[in-house]
């Protein structure tokens, strides 16, 4: 570059720069006027982990995520263990394992691929879990947990698809979105 800072990664608009001078890493992107934020590290492969993560909180429609985004690991293996036992139980085969779940939710920028609504992490009690928490969802359910078979999408979609699919989903959500714009009383 003509400043002499070199760009090492870049996601969509952001990207990270080594400036000259410094050995530490700025995260940089550029809304109305050019910004930037230290990623207090020297560190490349730990500055492109950064970058995903700031790009996954910036980029969920102005609303955050709620879990910061190292947690978003920890609920990942949350997952992946309930999951695990739960396959376990009912004698299912399973071969997932954190990186390949974390994986899915990445590449679906941490939304659910159905609804496209962020998800949320909230607590683990099942009784009080959101809606939006993300949840692993068998595509064919006559294979197990494994890979090729499942996605990670919204627990509330998960429990609507449970007994009837998502076709039966699927009217559902139209008939409440027809209704919803044809009718002039609220619920």
């Amino acid at each position: 570059m003509a400043d002499g800072s070199q760009i090492l990664d870049r996601i969509g608009g952001y990207y990270i720069r080594r400036f000259p001078g410094t050995p530490m890493i700025s995260i940089c992107w550029q809304e109305r006027f050019k910004n930037r934020q230290s990623t207090r590290t020297a560190d490349v492969d730990a500055a492109k982990q950064l970058l995903l993560e700031f790009v996954v909180r910036r980029q969920h429609g102005g609303r955050t995520i709620e879990a910061p985004p190292d947690e978003w690991k920890n609920a990942v293996h949350m997952l992946v263990i309930r999951k695990a036992a739960d396959a376990k139980q009912r004698g299912l085969p399973f071969d997932l394992d954190d990186l390949y779940v974390f994986g899915l939710m990445a590449r679906s920028q941490y939304r659910c691929p159905l609804s496209g609504i962020p998800f949320v992490w909230g607590p683990m009690n099942e009784l009080r879990r959101s809606p939006w928490s993300p949840s692993i969802d068998r595509i064919e359910n006559r294979q197990g947990y494994i890979r090729g078979n499942v996605r990670v999408i919204c627990f509330a979609a998960n429990l609507a698809m449970n007994s009837w699919g998502y076709d039966t989903l699927l009217r559902l959500a139209n008939g409440v979105v027809d209704n919803h714009f044809h009718s002039h009383e609220t619920p």
